[in-house]
Formats: C-alpha cells, structure tokens, sequence
C-alpha cells in the first residue's frame, strides 16, 4: 500500500472505531482506477513533455494545467486514483461500509526565465498538504530553489489573497470553523494560481482592470477522494468577488472556510467566504501569516 492509503486507511479506521467499536477492513485496489485527469495520468502522455519546450508545447500536449504557479513558472496537473475502500465489522457482525479511498498526484513541469521547460517530474499530494507546498518541496529536492518564486515586475498591480490562522465563522448563522485536510482552491480569472492553508496569503501580479477571484473549498481533482471519505460535506460552496485592480495598486481581500446549514435541507456544506479588506486591518493581519508561494 502506498503511504497516502495507509494514511487515509489509518483515519477513516480512528473514526470507525472511536465512534461504533467497529472493526475496520481495508480492501486495497491490486489496479488502481483513475477517476480524475485520465490523459494525464499515462506515463506515456506525460514522456511527451521533455526539456526545452515552450509553455504553449505543454499546453498542446497535456492541455491547461490544473494550477498556474508564480505566472507561469511552474504548471502543475493533477489526476486522482482509486485506490480501494474500507469497510467495518460493527459488534453483532453487520457490515458498514465500504468508504471509497483514494491517491491523488501531481505532474510538475518548471519553466526557466526564457519560458522554457527546465526539468518534469511528479508527486504525491497527501491528505492535509497544498499543492504549493507539495511543489515547492518537490522543487528544492530536485535543485530548482531559485525558481520557486513569482518573476519581478516594476511597480505591478497586486492582489494579496489571505486566510488567518482561525476562521471568523458567524454564531449568529450558526456557522462553525471545520476540520478540513484541504487546501482551498485559488482561480483568478478563470485559472487556478495556487492554494492557501490556514496562516498563508498568496501575492498574485496582475494587470491592471476588472478581475474574478474565486475560492473553492474542495478542489476539483480532491472530489472523489473527498465524498468517499468525509459525504456529509461533499456539496461544497465556493466563494467569488470581482476587484478593481488600479495601475500600480495593491488590493487586499480575506477568504476563510465555514460549515453552514443548507437551509432548504438543514444538512451542513463547506462554505467559503471572500471580503475586501482595508489596507490598514490586512497589514495587521498578514503581520502573522506566510506565504503560500513562493
């Protein structure tokens, strides 16, 4: 067994037998079937990709990456594995289950500053871990620590999205801070630039204008994965803003992540939540945080 079952096993069979003294039963896949991001998933599909090649090359050969690190200086795609499931003996023999598990991975390709491939490779992302993170550590054992940062530019418009330590959930919507292994989802504009735990802020350059920032709880390729072992938050609700970015402005905005009841249905979802914040109340509390990327 791989270390991401072991651990997915290891949590789903705590919480079988903290809470019903069951007795759990891993039933690991001997071949595991991908269920996210199947072209890239073939070793093959992802030989085409060597070193030299443009960022448009890639792009023709595995298509849009699923994150767009440091604009451009690194594209990451994901896929996602099953990889069996787990089932419990409940005391007077009924069986509860199976609850789905799964692997999932990235492909890393590193861009030089001539926007050329520099060097390919891939990496597990495991329960509890960003996908920044799992690059950049990927990145400095692989001897690219110069490039895990974003390019310079001379007096860039900027937007600082940051999550704090601890989430301002709202008691009067009866909403709670969850216990989340994911690292939400960061799209401006339609591309995912990267994610942010609890205590990190993502700088992200970007043109002058209108632009959409979105934030998702569960990210796409986390799905299966996700529903198969924690269902009663599988509907999650992301969170969006549109921001003016003038010439040479930095805007700040705050997301954060609570569970909620569905009103219609009184079950509780993941929600996301995006603000604007003043300059002056985002320096005090980014005074605490550190940066996702680089």
């Amino acid at each position: 067994m791989t270390f991401s079952f072991r651990f997915a096993v290891g949590l789903v069979c705590l919480l079988i037998v903290a809470v019903s003294g069951c007795v759990p039963i891993p039933i690991p896949r001997l071949e595991p079937t991908v269920v996210y991001g199947n072209a890239v998933a073939k070793e093959t599909i992802r030989a085409t990709v060597v070193p030299g090649q443009s960022r448009e090359e890639v792009i023709e050969r595995l298509g849009a990456p699923t994150y767009n690190f440091g604009s451009g200086r690194a594209y990451v795609y994901a896929w996602t594995e099953d990889t069996g499931s787990v089932l419990a003996v409940a005391p007077g023999g009924v069986l509860l289950g199976p609850a789905a598990l799964a692997e999932a991975r990235v492909f890393i390709v590193v861009f030089g500053e001539d926007g050329r491939s520099l060097k390919t490779g891939s990496a597990e992302v495991p329960l509890y871990r960003s996908v920044s993170g799992v690059v950049r550590g990927w990145m400095a054992a692989e001897g690219l620590d110069g490039y895990i940062r974003t390019p310079l530019e001379a007096d860039p418009s900027v937007i600082i999205l940051y999550r704090r330590s601890s989430a301002p959930c709202d008691p009067r919507r009866h909403a709670v801070e969850p216990y989340s292994p994911f690292a939400p989802a960061v799209t401006v504009d339609g591309q995912t630039i990267g994610d942010v735990l609890k205590g990190e802020f993502l700088r992200i350059v970007v043109a002058s204008g209108t632009h959409s920032v979105a934030v998702e709880a569960v990210p796409g390729f986390r799905r299966f994965e996700y529903e198969g072992i924690l269902t009663r938050f599988s509907r999650d609700i992301p969170a969006s803003l549109t921001v003016e970015v003038m010439p040479r402005q930095m805007v700040h905005a705050e997301t954060w992540l609570c569970t909620e009841a569905d009103a219609d249905t009184g079950i509780a979802r993941y929600r996301m939540h995006l603000e604007l914040r003043e300059a002056e109340q985002a320096r005090a509390d980014l005074t605490s945080l550190k940066a996702a990327w680089p």
